[in-house]
């Protein structure tokens, strides 16, 4: 297997590059900030501004297995919103960019850059709240339906790449609450033992990239690989 990370410079990302490399699996990494390990092919890029340089260099790399990391949660200026007149167009946008977009836009440049007879496996970080059927605690607008639209984006891809793609697989993931920047100021409220540190996320992760098959294409899985619901 060879693995490429996109979001290699978040803390699932780099987890995942360390994690790979240390069961050595050939990885690379692509995100908008530096990767610093020296060791690991890595390419600095804005992939929905820049998306031909990336797939000059994705068609160079030729992985076989892909984990999208991209993703949001709150910026300097904006948590995630609690009530409807917290909800804001621009913060609103940045998250369906970030969750969302992103990961669609790999996803376009996989298919223009790698051949369609040889298999290939998408796990794109999505998040259990995300799920409409789950949702009993409501709020958290633009984030909830972000990862709502990435999940549909999957289960539309995954419909498409059976009939395009069929040794293709495609599935979004719910990592768990995982000690990072992201979800650093929401921390307090999460039990001990449902904080996960990034390598233990990694490793899940990678064991559920690893089993990954087209019959559970369209899939949103648990960090333990059990379904969930849309």
């Amino acid at each position: 297997m060879k693995l490429l990370v996109i979001g290699s410079n978040g803390g699932i990302g780099a987890a995942l590059v360390d994690m790979a490399s240390s069961q050595a699996i050939e990885v690379c990494a692509a995100s908008r900030g530096v990767v610093l390990d020296a060791n690991v092919q890595s390419l600095q890029v804005n992939l929905l501004d820049q998306p031909e340089i990336f797939e000059a260099w994705l068609a160079e790399q030729a992985p076989d297995a892909v984990v999208s990391c991209a993703g949001m949660l709150s910026n300097q200026f904006q948590l995630p919103e609690k009530k409807l007149q917290s909800l804001d167009v621009d913060f609103f946008e940045q998250n369906m960019r970030i969750n969302c977009l992103v990961h669609l836009t790999v996803a376009q440049v996989l298919e223009r850059a790698l051949a369609r007879h040889v298999g290939v496996r998408l796990l794109c970080l999505s998040a259990r709240v995300g799920s409409i059927e789950d949702n009993a605690l409501g709020g958290w607008y633009s984030y909830r339906m972000s990862k709502a639209a990435l999940n549909m984006g999957v289960k539309n891809l995954a419909i498409e790449w059976q009939r395009t793609r069929p040794k293709w697989s495609v599935a979004a993931i719910h990592p768990g609450t995982t000690a990072t920047a992201l979800s650093a100021p929401f921390q307090a409220g999460v039990a001990a033992d449902k904080l996960y540190s990034p390598a233990l996320t990694a490793e899940r992760i990678l064991a559920v990239l690893q089993s990954l098959s087209p019959a559970q294409s369209g899939s949103l899985l648990n960090w333990d690989g059990e379904p969930l619901p849309y």
